[in-house]
């Protein structure tokens, strides 16, 4: 421990640093300052479903047509948190020399922006295709079957980037174990800023009965997910060690 701490101490401390002011100044900054954000996002947005967004000052990108914003609040800058962070201590400790920690840190920050841009937008455009289709039941309402949709998408996308960012500095999954571990980290992380942060930020004390519905839907639907990947990782790492025992009968080798 002390060995780590020595050698990527300095690197995650300016990580955590780096991701506390962030957040300070997204808490502080309008609509009008987060454009960096929200206008690659809408223009993503609008490639994929066609919708034509027009911005409008101190508020955000507007779709008139598909009663649709992008407002502050659709920035995706908890989830930009959560890449960031666990990007930054996967890739961190496993770069040598202070330099090249340092290095993948500027890396990491470049990598979590577009990561952020990318899934958000597809997050956005899921939303509206789910919407414009009035996919809902019962008790499942259109803002349950949206949050929902978001979860699955920013957890699966998490868990991908992960995987990438792994699969050279990891050995290959042994009997599903490594796999199955590979998944606690995305798992950790977005319930750091899905459900931490906003605890911490006051969210259970304003709304009690609304963060308790978007507890459970994030644990619900993120261990689901989770638990569907460990048992696929498994069942493919069984399959792929499986070697059938030769029988007596069988041909001989020419």
């Amino acid at each position: 421990m002390k060995r780590f701490v020595r050698e990527n101490g300095a690197a995650l401390a300016l990580a955590v640093v780096a991701a506390a002011g962030l957040k300070l100044a997204y808490s502080r900054l309008g609509p009008d300052q987060l454009t960096f954000m929200t206008g690659p996002t809408q223009a993503l947005v609008t490639l994929i479903t066609g919708c034509d967004f027009t911005y409008e000052s101190d508020y955000g990108y507007v779709s008139l047509a598909h009663r649709i914003v992008i407002a502050k609040s659709c920035t995706g800058v908890n989830y930009l948190l959560a890449v960031f962070g666990m990007l930054a201590f996967t890739l961190v400790p496993a770069a040598a020399g202070q330099r090249a920690k340092l290095l993948a840190l500027g890396s990491v920050a470049g990598i979590s922006y577009a990561t952020t841009v990318a899934v958000n937008s597809l997050r956005i455009a899921l939303g509206i295709a789910l919407r414009d289709a009035g996919f809902a039941w019962g008790w499942l309402t259109p803002e349950r079957v949206h949050r929902a949709a978001g979860i699955v998408v920013y957890f699966l996308a998490l868990v991908a980037v992960h995987a990438l960012a792994s699969r050279t500095l990891l050995r290959p999954c042994e009997g599903g174990r490594r796999c199955t571990g590979m998944l606690r980290a995305p798992l950790v992380w977005y319930g750091l800023v899905a459900l931490a942060l906003p605890f911490l930020n006051g969210a259970f004390l304003a709304h009690p009965r609304l963060f308790a519905e978007h507890s459970a839907w994030v644990l619900a639907v993120a261990l689901l997910l989770a638990g569907g990947l460990g048992l696929l990782s498994r069942r493919r790492a069984a399959a792929s060690s499986y070697q059938p025992t030769p029988t007596r009968d069988a041909a001989p080798a020419l």
